[in-house]
């Protein structure tokens, strides 16, 4: 029997996603670069750059499915001047 995948929904990321963000944040530092960053650190990151007001610290999108947890994050931010994108899925 085939199972239907529901497309992903895309929306703006809130304050109640920052400790999933952090922690795809701390998967992909290790698959990555072999980095073990630290948590709270991560947490406090995250959560600066969702409650910014301004957006000068860059802004996160994530991906659901079915209404479940977030399964994926986007951030993207200024950089000297331009816009770089980030992903993690």
């Amino acid at each position: 029997m085939k199972t239907k995948l529901l497309a992903p929904a895309i929306r703006r990321a809130r304050l109640g996603d920052a400790a999933a963000i952090a922690e795809f944040n701390a998967r992909l530092a290790e698959e990555s670069e072999a980095l073990l960053l630290d948590a709270n650190l991560l947490r406090r990151g995250v959560r600066a750059v969702l409650t910014d007001k301004t957006k000068q610290r860059g802004f996160y999108f994530v991906a659901e499915r079915g209404g479940a947890s977030v399964k994926g994050a986007l951030r993207s931010a200024r950089i000297w001047g331009g816009v770089v994108m980030s992903r993690t899925l």
